[in-house]
């Protein structure tokens, strides 16, 4: 992907106001068994807080030579001005993936 040009937002169309529960984003991919993943990034933002989960298992940040998962990300900012995003570089998990474990 060179750019957003195309890119939509994930929105909860038709959820009444104030009506319980968040939504659960999913999506799947197929990959072919035996082929290497070149490169594969997750892209994740949110109006207020997510947390990501890739194959089942928690998305998480290098921390003190270890892993940590991050707690209310992607963190407050003015929605009319900024909306953060985090990207994570996941080509090793896709490539688990697809090879099986």
């Amino acid at each position: 992907m060179t750019g957003w040009d195309g890119a939509q937002w994930i929105g909860m169309r038709g959820k009444a106001p104030s009506s319980a529960g968040a939504p659960l984003l999913r999506a799947e991919a197929a990959l072919t068994r035996g082929k290497a993943v070149r490169e594969a990034r997750l892209y994740v933002s949110a109006l207020g807080v997510y947390v990501a989960y890739l194959n089942g298992e928690r998305v998480t940040v290098p921390q003190d030579g270890g892993r940590t998962a991050e707690l209310l990300t992607p963190g407050w900012t003015s929605y009319d001005m900024t909306v953060n995003y985090m990207t994570r570089t996941t080509s090793r998990t896709w490539s688990r993936a697809a090879g099986g474990r």
